[in-house]
């Protein structure tokens, strides 16, 4: 028996002295056999208490309300303020609990590999009667990464997208449909469909109703739970990017000169009532007035029926154009002032000197957003805009020798006009400082449900095809 039991032994048999003398007068004494523990609490952290939910039924203390990251300083040594039971008797391992001496919460959750293992101290109460006893389980939640950071992984594949054939030469697009995350890639020639991921494999999908060659890849998006995609004179639906199915498309006389072609569908617009639900798809379209925007809704037969929006702009005066690149947009958000908006950047004219954004409430009609040199964005070639956590960001490939802003840099707004570089926290992963994406061509981008943003790249001369994935401070649980 250990020696720090001693102190225990020496307690009890005293208690059993005072009993028995007690015993011989006339008055009956019976011990309590109360061995719970009512209440609970440590030290405040940076100023601030936090409260502690006891569950009697699986004998657990803990906190709700995750302690703030880079405390574990605070709790590796912090006093435990409130410990409430009808009972001096309470142990830590083999010895007597003492309120004044500091406990050790730090290793309560250990922190690995993107995953939270707790592994919870024990306390265990002894009631005054001296037979019945209670175990409880007790830690420290902690926030384990910073809050505002991007926490990243690699979803390598077991055959390369089947073999390499994903090239960083080639068009790309991702989306998010339901729990599946499907990644297009084209040659020109060639369309590849793959689907995934499932234990870090991506199916590749044979697909029928879709034609190999002449599709505008980059303008798929998921409209009302379905894939939407063009060909420039027909649109085509799927549900599950296997099998495809033509969409007649009505373009009303009074508004449009035939013949029609759909240039690109550019993005999303919800219900400005119901903001879960798909109301238009926002496209640019081509006759003989030239290029519009336009707007596209679903009527009862499958139909999609088309409203002429403005002219899409040139250039004019020293405003830029509507890019005329690779295009990227947010599907519409709620504003600050409760309304709709979306927004997009596309890859810049050779004589642009910064990527513009640019937005609208309904997708008829695009205006820039224009600020000065000191909070615009660089220019990039095939930039990427995202709406991720009520924020904007925006990221791209160098133009030339700018290795600074090769997807090295992210950028962040809340309106969109005012845009600064991100230091810390919601960055690319990095190797010493270093962007891991940094020099690669050739990606596709998307947001799934759960919000995780997946990066696909094809294969380069000198990096191989993968995908990552990454979420703001994400982190999984285990307890043991």
């Amino acid at each position: 028996m250990k020696i720090k039991f001693l102190a225990i032994i020496a307690s009890f048999f005293i208690l059993s002295l005072a009993i028995t003398s007690c015993l011989d007068s006339d008055n009956n004494y019976e011990l309590g056999s109360d061995d719970t523990i009512t209440a609970f609490g440590i030290d405040k952290i940076y100023g601030v208490s936090y409260k502690f939910t006891i569950d009697q039924i699986k004998g657990e203390i803990y906190n709700q309300d995750s302690v703030p990251y880079g405390s574990d300083t605070i709790i590796n040594k912090i006093l435990v303020t409130t410990m409430s039971a009808n009972t001096p008797w309470i142990l830590t391992g083999d010895t007597i609990f003492n309120p004044n001496d500091s406990v050790d919460f730090k290793q309560t959750m250990v922190y690995e590999d993107g995953r939270i293992t707790v592994k919870p101290l024990e306390f265990e109460v002894h009631a005054e009667n001296g037979e019945t006893k209670k175990t409880y389980k007790i830690w420290v939640n902690r926030h384990q990464v910073d809050p505002d950071s991007l926490v990243w992984g690699t979803t390598s594949y077991t055959n390369s997208f089947s073999g390499g054939q994903v090239s960083s030469t080639q068009r790309t697009k991702m989306v998010s449909l339901g729990s599946n995350v499907l990644m297009f890639a084209s040659d020109g020639a060639n369309l590849q469909i793959y689907k995934g991921p499932s234990t870090n494999n991506w199916e590749s999908i044979s697909y029928t109703g879709l034609p190999n060659t002449g599709l505008n890849i980059e303008s798929t998006l998921v409209f009302k739970d379905a894939l939407y995609t063009t060909d420039g004179q027909t649109t085509y639906r799927s549900e599950d990017g296997a099998t495809w199915t033509s969409v007649p498309s009505q373009f009303p006389s009074e508004k449009f000169s035939s013949p029609v072609s759909i240039e690109t569908f550019i993005t999303v617009f919800t219900d400005k009532n119901n903001k879960e639900a798909d109301k238009t798809i926002a496209g640019i379209i081509e006759d003989e007035h030239g290029r519009s925007f336009a707007t596209a809704t679903l009527n009862e037969s499958g139909n999609l029926i088309w409203e002429r929006g403005q002219i899409v702009p040139k250039p004019l005066n020293g405003s830029p154009g509507f890019p005329a690149g690779k295009l990227s947009a947010t599907k519409s958000f709620t504003t600050l002032t409760g309304g709709q908006q979306a927004m997009l950047i596309g890859t810049p004219s050779d004589d642009a000197t910064a990527t513009t954004p640019w937005f609208s409430e309904d997708g008829t009609d695009w205006a820039p957003l224009e600020t000065t040199e000191k909070y615009s964005l660089p220019k990039w070639k095939e930039p990427t805009i995202l709406y991720y956590g009520n924020t904007l960001y925006a990221f791209g490939g160098a133009y030339g020798s700018d290795s600074e802003n090769d997807f090295s840099t992210i950028y962040t707004s809340i309106n969109g006009m005012v845009w600064t570089k991100i230091e810390r926290g919601f960055l690319f992963p990095n190797d010493e400082g270093v962007s891991k994406f940094k020099g690669r061509k050739g990606y596709a981008i998307t947001l799934d449900k759960d919000n995780y943003i997946w990066m696909g790249w094809g294969k380069g001369d000198s990096y191989s095809d993968e995908v990552w994935r990454g979420k703001l401070n994400r982190v999984t649980f285990d307890k043991q």
